[in-house]
């Protein structure tokens, strides 16, 4: 598949690394330009849970630096198909996985099945979404939230960018999250350039809102499975129908 437009990987680096050859085999340009970058926090669990939550490959990765997966008491819930991959490669399988990976649905299907009288560990990064804990809570379940890693905006991001820009070509700029996105709004601002100049693809939902929010179109969503395996499938397919 040839196509004339530039794609922008906007994950952390070593994703983006990660992603730059399947691009390359479709005989599509892209480019790496992190957006985000990830580091632990320091956390401590003191407490016996029934349920521990994750949303995120990479909480099941700083958590199991810690805490052995393979051998936790709790059960262990998932939402996203690479989490619950993640969550394999340390040995455990997950015990409840939605049939579809956003946090509406996980809790449309999970609440009907389990008693108020769980308790719940909720191991996140600092920017997580809220909506989980808060509606276990509203329904009379004990939340811990605990924040062990953080998401920041990598100290080389404007550079990069502002050299990217430069080159003057069509860009298609991907996003897998919504920090990435508003990261990316903030190097806009100071670079005195307008989110609107470009075109945009997205993982999912909830990171498409985020852009649409800014009053920016998203070209390109994975329908259903909100993986990057998922978005480059809808990009052959929106591109061959074109």
């Amino acid at each position: 598949m040839k196509m004339s437009k530039t794609f922008v990987l906007t994950r952390t680096a070593a994703d983006n690394e990660k992603w730059l050859p399947y691009f390359h085999e479709l005989g599509v340009e892209a480019v790496s330009l992190p957006l985000i970058e990830t580091k632990a926090l320091p956390f401590q669990i003191e407490k016996e849970y029934d349920w521990i939550f994750f949303t995120s490959a990479k909480a099941i990765h700083y958590f199991a630096e810690k805490y052995d997966l393979a051998v936790v008491t709790a059960k262990i819930a998932v939402i996203g198909e690479k989490t619950a991959e993640a969550l394999i490669r340390y040995g455990r399988k997950a015990d409840f996985e939605p049939s579809s990976y956003v946090a509406e649905t996980f809790l449309e299907e999970w609440l009907p099945q389990y008693s108020a009288d769980k308790r719940i560990l909720f191991p996140r990064s600092s920017l997580a979404r809220e909506v989980i804990a808060k509606t276990l809570r509203e329904q009379g379940y004990s939340v811990e939230e605990i924040d062990i890693y953080e998401t920041v905006i990598p100290a080389s991001s404007s550079n990069l960018f502002a050299a990217l820009i430069q080159t003057e070509k069509d860009f298609l700029f991907l996003f897998a999250s919504p920090s990435a996105w508003h990261n990316f709004e903030a190097i806009c601002q100071t670079r005195n350039q307008s989110v609107q100049a470009w075109e945009y693809g997205s993982i999912g939902p909830i990171t498409s809102r985020a852009i649409e929010a800014s009053g920016c179109s998203v070209k390109y969503q994975p329908a259903d499975t909100y993986t990057m395996e998922a978005m480059i499938q809808e990009i052959m397919r929106e591109e061959k129908q074109s």
